[in-house]
């Protein structure tokens, strides 16, 4: 029987030192949760305050950004209107200078022209026009002349034409008075030096008109 008694009381000391174990396992292990669990409720709590101060910073960031974007934009519009503008400009230019090249070849023909030794306008003393050599622009009004031609009996007109930038019409084709009217007519779109030789039918005088059709300004 006091063996029994002893065999009982071991085991009651062995589960009794083992709940204690345990309880001392789980004491322990419950501090460390609640350290651990410490440590991650700072760290959370820093990383709230983290991301807090971060949002704000970018809350006041955003419409500075935003600002400086709108700014961009319309520095880049000015510069987009600036450069048509600029393009525009140049296209005006490129034409205005082309224009000056051409009036400059016709005047390089021109000169070649009138060193030719011909006295433009003159023919005879009964066979001349008032002038000689008429500056017109393309596609713009003509020039009326006046034919003097103080023969005593009735004659017929005729020319020849050398170039394509004007064109000659008259009143009277044959008449007997002391002087009718011709109109130079420049072409359109056409520049350049056009000669009209006028011819009698009585002598053998000829008289030069010179056109000289340069480009239009407009």
């Amino acid at each position: 029987m006091k063996k029994s008694s002893l065999v009982i009381t071991l085991i009651l000391g062995v589960l009794l030192a083992a709940s204690l174990f345990f309880s001392a396992w789980l004491y322990w292990d419950r501090q460390n949760r609640e350290i651990e669990y410490g440590q991650y409720y700072d760290l959370y709590q820093y990383e709230k305050k983290e991301n807090e101060s971060l949002s704000a910073e970018l809350e006041n960031t955003l419409p500075d950004a935003e600002k400086v974007l709108r700014e961009k934009e319309e520095l880049i519009r000015q510069n987009q209107e600036e450069i048509a503008g600029l393009e525009q400009e140049l296209a005006s230019l490129r034409e205005k200078a082309g224009a000056a090249e051409e009036r400059a070849a016709v005047l390089r023909e021109l000169s070649d022209v009138l060193n030719d030794g011909t006295l433009y306008g003159y023919g005879s003393e009964n066979f001349r026009t008032n002038e000689g050599v008429v500056v017109l622009n393309a596609g713009g009004r003509g020039r009326t002349l006046i034919l003097r031609a103080a023969f005593d009996e009735s004659f017929d007109l005729d020319y020849d034409v050398n170039g394509e930038s004007a064109d000659i019409f008259w009143n009277e084709e044959t008449w007997g008075g002391s002087h009718t009217t011709v109109e130079i007519v420049p072409s359109e779109t056409q520049t350049g030096i056009t000669v009209f030789e006028i011819h009698n039918s009585l002598d053998d005088s000829v008289c030069k008109i010179c056109a000289v059709v340069i480009p239009s300004d407009t």
